[in-house]
């Protein structure tokens, strides 16, 4: 692949590992960066415009960002699955391997697991975690009791997903911050079917 097939695939993002196995050379991309033709958006990932980066030019920088066997989680990927009742979270939250050592910077929030997402899906560079695992994960991470009712409703009466399955899910993870989803769980295992 060339690299403005590349930029095209990539919403015009591009990792340095990309450009050199494309020939570009160190000094070459110095000079787009000194040029103000291309802007560095995150370590290593490259920006082919100067511009605010959009949502999706987030999730993959992210992706690039954290490398091989990344997954986004949390708001991210419920985004991605067309869940509107998203907990508000100003990180793109990612998931790596448990042996990789990535750091969290800037917008990123990298989480190391010693369970990636079996169900992990890619859709060109973005890798997304499955409902299950954004829904539980979004809901560990917020403490907003409302907003994990309103994101546990959608999926669960929309028929996106079961209560079974989120508890599964939940209860092979770790506990922490886990009580207020684990509440609303509860709640919806009552709830009468529509």
């Amino acid at each position: 692949m060339s690299l403005p097939d590349l930029l095209v695939t990539q919403d015009g993002l591009v990792h340095r590992d990309q450009l050199a196995r494309l020939g570009v050379t160190r000094a070459a991309l110095r000079r787009r960066l000194r040029a103000g033709v291309w802007s560095e958006a995150l370590p290593g990932v490259y920006s082919s415009s100067r511009g605010r980066l959009t949502p999706r030019q987030r999730w993959i920088a992210a992706c690039l960002y954290a490398g091989h066997g990344a997954a986004l989680t949390g708001r991210a990927a419920l985004r991605l699955h067309g869940v509107a009742c998203v907990p508000g979270d100003p990180y793109v939250r990612v998931l790596v391997p448990h042996g990789r050592q990535v750091r969290s910077v800037e917008f990123v929030c990298v989480h190391r697991t010693r369970r990636p997402d079996p169900y992990a899906e890619t859709a060109t560079v973005i890798r997304v975690c499955s409902l299950s695992r954004a829904v539980v994960d979004a809901g560990r991470w917020c403490r907003d009791l409302p907003a994990i009712r309103a994101l546990v409703e959608e999926v669960v009466r929309g028929h996106l997903v079961d209560v079974a399955a989120l508890r599964r899910e939940l209860d092979q993870g770790p506990s922490a911050g886990s009580a207020l989803l684990r509440l609303v769980l509860d709640e919806a295992a009552s709830w009468p079917a529509n």
